[in-house]
């Protein structure tokens, strides 16, 4: 079952050197998240990564390189307080859209202007989202996840499968992959 996941992540544009993660790099990996998230992400609040810690918590963990052919689902981060979306992530064109109407539009995330005025600052959190990868589907396989590691995390992936490996390719990146047997 687990050759099929390599196999199967091997075939999605993009995805390269898919690589099963032991118990002690599945450990670092957890301990780099926790630290990466007790600093502020994008510089103002804290936040959680759900994808890669969900994906940790797994039978088995797979890691695997990302090159610029691949392609990001566009909503993988959110903004929440109390369990309310207050900003995401979007595309370029619903931003262009939301900003018109008087919303705070960084990029393509969008703060939702009205929600982000009454919310309790010192409750807001970013959510990094599981990554939602339609081609990855692998029979057999339960509660599989995905998730894009921090920086951090991301440079201890690209070191346990190659720095060169990953230095022939342009604009690499990771992901990390859990599933059930």
């Amino acid at each position: 079952m687990i050759e099929k996941v390599l196999e199967a992540l091997k075939k999605v544009k993009g995805v390269v050197e898919p690589i099963v993660l032991s118990v002690e790099d599945r450990n670092k990996i957890l301990e780099l998240e926790r630290q990466a998230e007790k600093r502020t992400l994008m510089g103002i609040w804290p936040g959680v990564n759900i994808g890669v810690r969900e994906a940790l918590n797994r039978q088995v963990v797979v890691a695997a390189l990302t090159t610029e052919e691949f392609q990001w689902p566009i909503k993988t981060v959110e903004l929440v307080c109390n369990g309310e979306v207050i900003g995401e992530q979007v595309s370029f064109e619903e931003a262009e859209r939301l900003k018109e109407k008087g919303n705070i539009v960084i990029g393509n995330f969008v703060i939702y202007k009205e929600k982000f005025i009454k919310a309790d600052k010192a409750k807001v959190k970013l959510l990094i989202l599981p990554l939602k990868l339609e081609e990855l589907k692998v029979e057999g396989v339960k509660d599989l996840v995905v998730g894009s590691p921090s920086v951090p995390a991301d440079l201890y992936i690209k070191s346990i499968i190659g720095l060169s490996k990953a230095s022939k390719y342009r604009n690499c990146g990771s992901i990390i992959v859990g599933f059930n047997l």
